[in-house]
């Protein structure tokens, strides 16, 4: 009996072994830089001065990116770890409300949705604060202004949001310095028929107008590649 017990045990553990390192289904695939989206039908261009990390296939947030080489303000060159690194993420679902009302959506203090709640756990700037032992302050409103993407009316958004984090100075972490700094984000929303697909940029405000510039130029090469998988399966049910 005990030698079946044993001899079950080893089968289950060996199936979890084999289930654990199973690929699991990713949002797309990135050849050259380019990544190419398996179920909703975009691709978009990857700067060289950024990594990728992929999502999972039915996750909402498709596509993550961070800066490889980033400014590190000189409040934190004796503790990097502090810096915000820049990081640009996509997110995409459905949505009846037109481009410019989704964005006002998201960004209001008042409006509380399933979405939003989503959103909020990646989209830093529209947080009403963060943890980790820091302090911050509701986003202020930079501006927005309409763009097009792949022939579609856009809206960019952008804000500042200001903060206070107590830095260890010794790696013990008994010694400490505040610190009175401010993150700076944007947001860009496209539709294409029903479905939004929305660009959140974060980074230290420092270096804010650089960054953005880079988003937007990874951002310009945003374009629809056809019918989505989604969209194939919908009809052939329908």
């Amino acid at each position: 009996m005990k030698r079946i017990i044993i001899t079950c045990l080893l089968i289950i553990f060996a199936v979890s072994i084999a289930d654990a390192g199973r690929r699991r289904p990713q949002s797309g695939k990135v050849k050259d830089r380019v990544y190419i989206d398996s179920k909703y039908g975009f691709k978009i261009t990857i700067d060289e001065g950024w990594k990728h990390s992929l999502r999972k296939e039915n996750d909402n947030f498709r596509l993550l990116l961070t800066k490889r080489k980033y400014e590190i303000p000189a409040e934190y060159i004796n503790a990097p770890d502090y810096t915000q690194i820049p990081r640009i993420i996509i997110w995409t679902d459905t949505t009846s409300l037109p481009t410019f009302a989704f964005l006002d959506s998201l960004v209001s203090k008042t409006w509380n949705t399933k979405q939003k709640k989503e959103l909020l756990k990646e989209f830093e700037i529209i947080a009403s604060d963060i943890s980790s032992g820091s302090r911050r302050e509701k986003f202020i409103p930079r501006g927005r202004k309409p763009v097009r993407l792949s022939g579609e009316q856009a809206i960019l958004w952008q804000a500042k949001s200001t903060y206070v984090k107590d830095v260890a100075v010794t790696s013990s972490g008994l010694a400490s310095k505040r610190v009175y700094g401010a993150y700076g984000g944007a947001i860009v929303v496209v539709k294409k028929g029903n479905r939004a697909f929305v660009f959140h940029l974060m980074t230290e405000w420092s270096y804010f107008e650089s960054n953005l510039k880079e988003t937007l130029n990874i951002i310009s090469t945003f374009e629809f590649s056809g019918e989505s998988n989604k969209e194939k399966a919908d009809k052939s049910e329908g």
